[in-house]
């Protein structure tokens, strides 16, 4: 770690009063900010970057990612999603299950550069063979005793609970999972995130059951008889659950983001809290590539620049019980540095219709864990910009 650095000509966003407008720099000390303002000096070991104009927020969060890599057949490397494209915090969603918890923490989540916040998958396998040999298939498959016993050893990792709900993993046991997973998030105080999918169950069904802080996740699915756009009730079980501080993340995946379902939704008000990327091996090169392309499809279906900035940043943070980011002498310095872009990209949604994509997120760099690196999204453009912001 170097002894500091002077973060120059940056537009912070996302930050208490603060929306992109004013151009400061930024002083960090030892992984910590030091001080704001026009023209800061830098002392003779600090070092300088000047990026420019370029945007400044709390370092993204994805709020939907797998990332047990060699025990979920899915999963990618963190390295692969995380702070190389901007995303140092990940969020994965019930990769892991009370019987294969200790391998991830040990072999994934200690030695990652970026920080991954677990939600334990009710389901005591996790998703070792994902949709093969799914983890719920009978009541039998979760095991409250020793899912609260985890609890009690791996409480400082673990921030929720994971439930999948759809036809191809339960359609046995309907309703049942997410009722015992409901008791159990009762129990240990914890937010419970609902996969929603193909029915059984019905989607108002699930969300009459969701409280206050629970996440459903793939909000825009487009699959029969079981999107918000599908019919009224379903829709008006949505508007009842964001009322009682229910979340609703995008969780976009490979089979998880409708573009019709999007537009039915975001002309009627109801845009996402949290913009997952759901990103796993299978959809690393599309059709999500990383979760800089997911705000900038958001932000082509008619979501603001604030709104989808605030899905990366302040709105998982709540979901996630983690405090406010601010830019205050003494708090962490966590950024992601980033522009906003003209483009003519036409990207697909996980149904085949394509996005037409003007305007796009190009991270360029992260400060995160006391050091300064570059960032670049996934799928550059050519001619985009590099990251040579160092003097």
């Amino acid at each position: 770690m170097s002894e500091g650095y002077v973060l120059k000509n940056l537009r912070p966003a996302a930050f208490p009063g603060m929306d992109g407008t004013v151009s400061l720099d930024i002083a960090v000390k030892e992984g910590r900010v030091a001080g704001i303002g026009r023209e800061l000096p830098a002392g003779n070991s600090m070092r300088t970057a000047d990026f420019q104009g370029a945007l400044v927020s709390p370092a993204w969060i994805d709020m939907h990612t797998h990332v047990y890599w060699g025990s979920c057949d899915i999963a990618a490397r963190p390295r692969d999603i995380g702070a190389a494209t901007g995303t140092p915090i990940l969020v994965d969603a019930g990769s892991a299950g009370e019987g294969n918890f200790p391998g991830f923490r040990e072999f994934i989540i200690k030695p990652a550069r970026e920080r991954v916040i677990p939600f334990l998958n009710v389901g005591s396998i996790g998703l070792v063979a994902t949709n093969r040999v799914p983890e719920v298939r009978l009541l039998s498959d979760i095991d409250p005793a020793r899912i609260i016993r985890t609890l009690e050893s791996e409480g400082d990792l673990i921030r929720g609970l994971k439930v999948r709900l759809c036809g191809i993993i339960n359609s046995e046991t309907d309703i049942l999972p997410l009722k015992l997973a409901k008791k159990l998030s009762r129990v240990l105080g914890l937010p419970l995130m609902v996969h929603i999918g193909l029915p059984p169950p019905l989607i108002e069904e699930v969300l009459d059951l969701l409280e206050e802080g629970d996440i459903l996740t793939h909000c825009y699915h487009g699959k029969p008889a079981g999107s918000l756009s599908d019919d009224p009730i379903a829709f008006a079980a949505a508007e009842r659950a964001r009322a009682r501080g229910v979340f609703f993340d995008l969780g976009h995946g490979s089979a998880s983001f409708s573009r019709r379902v999007g537009l039915h939704c975001l002309t009627r008000g109801f845009a996402p809290d949290t913009l997952g990327s759901d990103l796993y091996a299978g959809n690393l090169n599309g059709p999500v590539w990383d979760l800089s392309l997911v705000m900038s499809k958001m932000l082509a279906l008619g979501m603001d620049f604030s709104r989808v900035l605030d899905g990366v940043t302040r709105a998982p943070r709540r979901a996630l019980r983690l405090p406010e980011a601010d830019l205050a002498p003494g708090t962490e310095a966590a950024f992601t540095i980033f522009d906003l872009a003209e483009t003519e990209l036409n990207l697909p949604d996980s149904q085949g219709e394509s996005v037409e994509i003007r305007k796009r997120f190009v991270p360029k760099a992260v400060f995160w864990r006391g050091e300064l690196s570059e960032a670049s999204s996934r799928r550059p453009e050519a001619g985009t910009p590099g990251g040579e912001f160092f003097r």
